[in-house]
């Protein structure tokens, strides 16, 4: 039986551990348990944009991050997620606005369902599904803004842009992955919403969802791999 060891995320105040096997990289880890971190070229190792602060038992930097990294930031600790591997049981301070904590709770009825009825009449939203950003809109009877909410995308693990999310579909299966974090995120939007405006969730008549193609395609559970190559068909086109 391979041996695990711990991994404790540092991140915005928060702690949380999780287990690695022996080899693993970070991103892999942070991945597998749906921590927030930063991945712009999905941990492909190209784009240098996951730096973090490592401490404990990890192999040494390989021959790339020692040129991509400065003696200075070595002696730090800094590492790349996506290139270092753990040993050990070790430690990892992500950067402050990444989200340690994933949610958990499922989709309200209303985004299930659609709603209906007279919307005008009812506590209604819009969605902004943004490859960088979530945005909820959440409006009141008669017109009126009740609440806005948006946090960052919990997909940016997968990489910066729908390409580097495409390919971790086509590649890694990671489709159920994708629609999860995005659907997940959006029902703590939707919560956080309905709180502020002081309403169940379940006062939600129905909600509207505008996003990219790739982004409707990965919410949605549908395949975009053909929106990435000729003749670039998506499964759908979400009745436009």
């Amino acid at each position: 039986m391979i041996p695990l060891f711990t991994v404790t995320v540092h991140t915005g105040g928060q702690t949380r551990t999780l287990s690695a096997a022996p080899g693993e990289t970070l991103h892999e880890a942070l991945l597998r348990a749906g921590v927030m971190h930063a991945a712009p070229c999905g941990g492909a190792a190209r784009c240098r944009g996951c730096r973090v602060k490592v401490t404990g038992k990890v192999e040494p930097p390989s021959r790339r991050e020692a040129e991509w990294l400065s003696d200075d930031e070595l002696l730090r600790g800094v590492r790349f997620c996506c290139l270092c591997r753990v040993a050990g049981d070790c430690a990892v301070t992500l950067p402050r606005e990444q989200a340690a904590e994933p949610c958990a709770t499922p989709l309200p009825a209303p985004l299930q369902t659609g709603g209906g009825g007279d919307w005008c009449d009812r506590y209604t939203c819009g969605i902004d599904l943004g490859t960088t950003t979530l945005a909820v809109y959440l409006t009141a009877p008669g017109g009126k803004s009740a609440a806005v909410c948006s946090a960052p995308n919990p997909q940016a693990p997968y990489g910066a842009d729908v390409i580097r999310r495409i390919q971790a579909v086509g590649e890694q299966g990671a489709g159920p992955a994708l629609q999860r974090a995005a659907a997940e995120a959006i029902a703590a939007l939707l919560r956080q919403a309905s709180a502020t405006a002081g309403i169940p969730t379940d006062a939600i008549a129905g909600c509207v969802i505008a996003g990219n193609t790739t982004m409707l395609h990965l919410l949605t559970g549908l395949d975009p791999t053909g929106i990435a190559v000729a003749p670039f068909t998506p499964q759908s086109l979400f009745g436009t």
